[in-house]
């Protein structure tokens, strides 16, 4: 059985000033740079059959510090691909999370990310979103799903290998969330670092093992 290790990149600038930080990028911080090289650390002893990263810096950087720490690796190529991509929040692209969440609730009646939760789902406050932004460029809960599909779908007939995939928090969440029908108000995004175990078993994908650090 395949086993993908899904690490969240280290911590970013924009992570620390609690902006919405998609497609866009900002730069790893002193602490992420430590993040990347403990997970690298945590993971040193798995012998990975591939190496897989968001086609974004900060992902990136994160899968060459733990390439660097790891036992059985060495010069390996990170295969990029942009289905391993956070979720794109278009026009709310580096502004305050706050802020966004606020725009994106205020036609609704909500004033932020946990009411929207609270009274809808998942599915819909990211529908929501895309409605919000003013250039319609967000993605909305199918088209995320539509690349997470296509990213996964190559796992789903690989057999005993250990993959390891470098991609973001929500996207990480997201996947957890749907795949074992968790309320995602009682679940956090994973830690800078962390990683979090899927497995395809009895043709779907399952949660091995979330937010590890």
């Amino acid at each position: 059985m395949t086993k993908l290790f899904f690490v969240r990149h280290g911590e970013t600038l924009f992570n620390i000033m609690k902006k919405m930080q998609g497609w866009a990028d900002s730069p790893l911080t002193e602490k992420g740079w430590a993040d990347a090289k403990s997970a690298g650390k945590l993971l040193a002893d798995v012998q990975f059959d591939a190496v897989y990263s968001s086609d974004l810096l900060r992902a990136m950087n994160t899968a060459k510090e733990i390439i660097r720490e790891n036992h059985y690796l060495g010069d390996e190529s990170v295969i990029t691909d942009s289905n391993f991509r956070e979720v794109f929040f278009g026009s709310f692209e580096g502004l305050g999370r706050k802020e966004s969440w606020e725009k994106t609730g205020a036609p609704h009646g909500y004033h932020n990310k946990i009411e929207i939760l609270r009274a809808t789902d998942a599915k819909t406050a990211r529908n929501w979103m895309k409605d919000a932004d003013p250039m319609g460029m967000a993605e909305n809960n199918d088209e995320v799903w539509r690349r997470i599909n296509d990213g996964l779908e190559p796992f789903e007939t690989t057999e005993n290998q250990n993959i390891l995939i470098v991609s973001h928090g929500t996207l990480i969440r997201t996947m957890a969330t749907k795949f074992e029908n968790w309320d995602p108000l009682d679940v956090d995004a994973p830690d800078n670092g962390s990683y979090t175990t899927f497995v395809f078993r009895d043709g779907q994908w399952r949660v091995d093992e979330y937010n590890i650090r």
